[in-house]
């Protein structure tokens, strides 16, 4: 029985022709959620690049599943583009979503912000667990999409601090519905690079005083999208996706 469709992550540096076992997670997954057997077939990535079809050497539900590694597949499916996400927190599964479709949209860095307006306060311990479940977040969404480098993930920072961060020769663009320039203007003017930086923020939107300070930050350029005031979710994905689709893989 084959189930090549079936993507498994794995947290250690592989290689081919090699036997690997599976953390009890990923284990758990293929015994006893997908209920395969020795024999079928698998595909495993480490998240380095590239992907190696496997085959499933044991199946003893008490033990981690063993697999047997092919040689390596050089198969990426990256974007075109080299997109960071600087999300400022929103609650609960919105933060979720955002990090999930993210990865599927191509975003190459998620950067988590709190800013003046954000509702989201994390202490330490706090913080560090919400790290580790947008962490998985990220492998699930890219066991699923099909990439097989993972999108790397920033520890939490201020506004302030990501703002004054050096960010190269960068595009950084910030999405505010009072901004004069549209995305397709701003497509149109040819000022964009390869690497983009997208600042979205919290779903109380950014202060005055943030606006002013990234509209003053060197390569930032204010942008709009349509006439309507967009969710912070929804803001996210849908200029992630005009992105795509008017400079990147989409297009």
């Amino acid at each position: 029985m084959s189930h090549d469709d079936t993507r498994i992550y794995h947290h250690e540096a592989i290689a081919g022709r090699t036997e690997i076992t599976l953390s009890q997670t990923a284990s758990r997954h293929l015994l006893r959620v997908l209920r395969l057997h020795p024999g079928d077939t698998v595909t495993v990535f480490d998240g380095y690049g590239g992907e190696y079809p496997a085959q499933l050497l044991s199946s003893e539900r008490s033990r981690p599943a063993t697999l047997a590694l092919a040689e390596k597949q050089s198969i990426e499916r990256e974007s075109t583009l080299n997109l960071t996400l600087a999300q400022v927190m929103a609650r609960g599964e919105k933060m979720d979503l955002i990090i999930q479709k993210a990865v599927e949209l191509g975003v190459k860095r998620i950067i988590p912000l709190a800013s003046q307006r954000c509702n989201v306060h994390l202490d330490p311990r706090r913080a560090e667990k919400r790290q580790r479940h947008w962490q998985g977040i990220i492998v699930s969404a890219c066991e699923q999409c099909g990439r097989n480098v993972l999108p790397e993930l920033e520890p939490i920072r201020s506004f302030d601090h990501w703002l004054q961060q050096d960010k190269g020769t960068a595009s950084v663009l910030t999405l505010s519905p009072s901004a004069h320039c549209t995305l397709g203007e701003w497509v149109a003017s040819k000022q964009h690079r390869h690497d983009i930086h997208l600042l979205i923020g919290p779903e109380g939107g950014l202060s005055n005083e943030e606006i002013r300070n990234s509209e003053a930050a060197s390569n930032c350029q204010s942008i709009r999208i349509g006439r309507r005031i967009l969710r912070t979710e929804t803001a996210a994905l849908a200029t992630l996706a005009a992105l795509q689709a008017l400079l990147g893989d989409f297009s």
